[in-house]
């Protein structure tokens, strides 16, 4: 050993017992298990603790039912809100210099579905209100929460794009490449995925569970990123986070005010008797909450196929 060490050095020698495959495979295991790890830390621990103050907040009759602009004053609801925001803001910057987009929006989504479990249901809330008065301010909530669900995502793109070099252009963020018409087709897919989420949370929204509406905006945010993802890929552009939870905008506002509209003068009755509009479950974290967690799936699940069939027709050709 003595000799091999002397006639090769420490170098050579730390290569022969550690091989560069060795240390690479070594390597690719630490930032797998650190990214799980952050995943662990988001639902165990940033979650619990940045739903806290939200937690706290009660309703005019020192219950629960409550969401982040209906509660006794507004405003402690607002703080809560704000809170869950800020540790999925600071968790997705994080997952986003160290990993990519969707390792990043899978942390903050996690977060604010915490906060949106420490709400409580659109029954529970129209049950406490004995009218119909909450579904604006829900309808209201919705807007606010996606707006903020965007910067989050606008945030973690910018960062991920120029931690790979990638130079951030005008208009990347909503959609990617040189697409013509970029204004038009941002519109078209902007309501392909707002019409595909709308549907689906319609359809998985079937009662008042707790937690039910992240699960349907999570599956209405993977078909919104499919749907966004063939307008885009259509024009030769390639469809972003930001667009998909910039779609689900239009069911967030849409389920709340539909039930206002068709439901408002009988809405108490329509809860007890469990027919209230099934978009209207879905509310504001739920939609911000499940945007994040499910877009990058739905993007990634339509490039891929979209690809692979490009690749199948020039191998035909």
């Amino acid at each position: 050993m003595r000799a091999f060490w002397n006639r090769f050095g420490a170098r050579r020698a730390w290569e022969v017992v550690y091989p560069r495959t060795v240390k690479k495979h070594l390597l690719s295991a630490f930032g797998s298990s650190l990214r799980w790890g952050m995943l662990l830390i988001a639902f165990a621990v940033v979650g619990p603790l940045a739903s806290l103050p939200l937690n706290a907040v009660r309703d005019v009759d020192g219950g629960h039912a409550i969401s982040m602009f209906v509660n006794a004053g507004v405003f402690p609801g607002v703080i809560g809100a704000a809170c869950v925001f800020a540790a999925a803001l600071a968790l997705g910057a994080i997952g986003a210099f160290l990993f990519s987009t969707g390792w990043a929006c899978a942390y903050s989504g996690i977060v604010i579905a915490w906060g949106a479990y420490r709400c409580g249901t659109l029954e529970e809330i129209i049950r406490q209100a004995r009218s119909d008065a909450p579904l604006t301010m829900l309808a209201s909530e919705g807007l606010t929460a996606i707006l903020f669900a965007g910067l989050i995502a606008g945030v973690i793109q910018r960062i991920s794009a120029k931690r790979q070099g990638l130079a951030v252009m005008p208009g990347s963020l909503i959609i990617q490449g040189d697409v013509p018409k970029l204004k038009t087709v941002t519109q078209i897919a902007l309501a392909a995925g707002g019409v595909a989420a709308g549907v689906v949370a319609y359809l998985a929204a079937v009662t008042d569970f707790k937690g039910q509406g992240i699960f349907a905006a999570f599956f209405a945010a993977i078909i919104a990123g499919v749907a966004t993802q063939i307008v885009a890929k259509s024009k030769g552009g390639q469809a972003t986070v930001v667009l998909v939870v910039a779609s689900v905008v239009i069911p967030a506002i849409l389920g709340p005010a539909a039930a206002k509209i068709l439901q408002g003068s009988t809405i108490v009755e329509t809860v007890f008797a469990g027919r209230v509009i099934p978009l209207a479950r879905v509310m504001g974290l739920d939609w911000a909450a499940g945007a994040l967690l499910g877009a990058p799936v739905g993007l990634g699940w339509a490039g891929a196929m979209i690809d692979s069939r490009a690749e199948e027709q020039a191998q035909s050709a």
